[in-house]
């Protein structure tokens, strides 16, 4: 398990795993995401992958960070202290940002064609496992989506 990339959801943790071709620890939630870049991480050169949203101002640790970068679908920010780093997704959920994705990409998938299904899939253990996203996330990968070919280079500075 790579202690220094730490996606919030069972979606994120695919899309990590695939892009750093790492082992990323799974973080429930994104108050779990802080918590673990303050304690297990603290002294570790670490990103979290989180949903963009109004409930993250909501941290004090969220509020440390400031904006290094701003791309199409995602912002990356970095703490005062050097070692840690945020990948906020553009989008209140892992659906919107991966359709975010495909569309820059001008990708179809049968997974896109149904976003209910998509979300309840994006927000279940089983996304991580789900070969349905994996089939899509590969697909935008192999064409060349803007947004997860900048995410690689992001996170291999943090895979192991």
């Amino acid at each position: 398990m790579n202690r220094r990339l730490l996606p919030e959801c069972h979606a994120d943790t695919l899309l990590v795993r695939m892009l750093a071709k790492s082992e990323p620890i799974h973080q429930p939630g994104i108050g779990d995401v802080f918590n673990s870049l303050q304690h297990s991480a603290k002294k570790l050169k670490a990103i979290g992958v989180i949903d963009e949203g109004k409930r993250n101002k909501v941290f004090t640790y969220y509020r440390e960070f400031a904006v290094k970068k701003t791309y199409p679908n995602f912002k990356l920010l970095t703490h005062p202290n050097g070692l840690h780093s945020l990948i906020e997704t553009k989008g209140e959920g892992f659906e919107k940002f991966i359709t975010l994705c495909a569309d820059e990409a001008v990708v179809k998938h049968k997974i896109l064609a149904d976003f209910k299904r998509l979300r309840q899939l994006a927000k279940s253990p089983a996304a991580e496992f789900n070969q349905d996203l994996k089939d899509l996330i590969n697909t935008l990968i192999q064409k060349k989506s803007p947004t997860l070919l900048k995410m690689r280079e992001i996170l291999a500075d943090y895979a192991d």
